[in-house]
């Protein structure tokens, strides 16, 4: 078992060096390819974070529309484009459609967290001093905007000092064997919601809290899970795929000494139903990340799954909900996989989703809903 570790180093890669400085407003694990549009001692007067994903369909349009700005202002303007997706699932897209400005990985989504974007597309435009001169989706930033932010800015400077970047070291660690084909292993890191999911071809990986662990082994809300805060550690679990995820679940906790106790609760829950939908699902093929890449890609409004069962989505749709959701529906199949795109902000919009796209009914109802207390033995 290997855990992820940051380290920090200086590189040389193609127009850039990267230096560990405090001044760096860009945080990136990795550089996936280097700007076509300058050299390695051009200098700018403006530079711009492009945020971007690739399951999100305007932001192509948007990086497109930047590309005319790029190649109309090279000189006076960097652009770094920017995704908190896996450097194989971004790799991948740009094999496809292969793009001229600077692409990284942004170190765990700092810089997003950073400068607080909530939807995509979305871009920050810094002057020489690392001050935000602009920001917002780059579609509402004209050419002559644009123009008017280079004419007021007199000061050149190296793009290269706006970048950090932060690699991941693998160290090996001492993982706790559960039984040959489970790994638990815990890490240093401050406590976080959610969890990210990895797959192999074969195994699975989950990375995060306890609470969110079991959450997702359990398949309800992380609200249905009590957990007392000393226990709620962050772990690496990998194990092999068709595995029991309730025994394993079981095996985990007695590993750490703590036992599992199920009781029911009546209380208001999405109840999932359809007569005949098993036609609307979406196919396999809709949605590819890849081998090694994250299960589920969320923003604020919308989240996609790929080769995801149905209790896989109704797992991270009560997550995002904070509400149990119970499914009554009936598939042959439980571990038939689909990919899965659907809105889930609001909620009307999200039934006639759920509904149109998948044949899914939604209804609020009172239902007896298992809750799930961890407890030291």
């Amino acid at each position: 078992m290997m855990s992820l570790k940051p380290f920090k180093i200086a590189l040389f890669l193609g127009v850039f060096i990267f230096s560990n400085q405090a001044f760096a407003q860009v945080k990136i694990s990795e550089l996936l390819q280097a700007s076509d549009y300058h050299t390695p001692t051009s200098k700018q007067k403006l530079f711009m974070i492009e945020f971007w994903a690739t399951w999100c369909g305007p932001c192509i349009t948007v990086s497109d529309y930047l590309d005319v700005l790029q190649e109309q202002y090279k000189d006076d303007l960097f652009i770094i484009s920017l995704s908190e997706e896996t450097s194989a699932t971004v790799q991948k897209f740009l094999t496809k459609r292969p793009s001229r400005f600077a692409t990284a990985i942004d170190y765990d989504g700092q810089t997003f967290k950073k400068y607080s974007v909530r939807d995509l597309p979305y871009a920050v435009l810094l002057d020489a001093n690392a001050t935000p001169i602009w920001q917002g989706n780059p579609a509402n930033l004209t050419a002559y905007d644009l123009k008017q932010y280079i004419q007021s800015s007199s000061v050149r400077f190296d793009p290269r000092t706006f970048i950090d970047l932060v690699p991941y070291e693998l160290e090996s660690d001492t993982p706790k064997t559960l039984d040959g084909t489970y790994k638990l292993s815990e890490f240093e890191s401050d406590l976080s919601p959610g969890i990210t999911v990895f797959r192999t071809p074969n195994f699975i990986k989950m990375e995060g809290s306890l609470k969110y662990i079991l959450s997702y082994m359990l398949k309800t809300s992380p609200e249905q899970i009590e957990l007392e805060g000393e226990h709620n550690k962050m772990y690496v679990l990998e194990l092999q795929y068709k595995k029991e995820f309730l025994s394993v679940a079981k095996k985990v906790l007695k590993v750490l000494g703590l036992k599992l106790k199920t009781s029911q609760k009546k209380v208001n829950a999405l109840v999932l139903n359809c007569t005949d939908c098993e036609d609307k699902f979406w196919p396999q093929n809709q949605i590819d990340w890849g081998s090694d890449s994250p299960q589920f890609l969320v923003d604020d409004i919308q989240f996609s799954a790929d080769n995801s069962s149905l209790s896989d989505f109704k797992h991270k749709l009560s997550t995002l909900l904070k509400t149990p959701v119970i499914v009554e529906l009936y598939i042959e199949d439980e571990h038939q996989k689909f990919d899965w795109q659907l809105h889930y902000k609001f909620y009307d919009l999200m039934v006639d989703d759920l509904l149109f796209n998948f044949g899914i009914e939604v209804q609020k109802a009172k239902r007896d809903v298992s809750f799930y207390s961890i407890e030291k033995k």
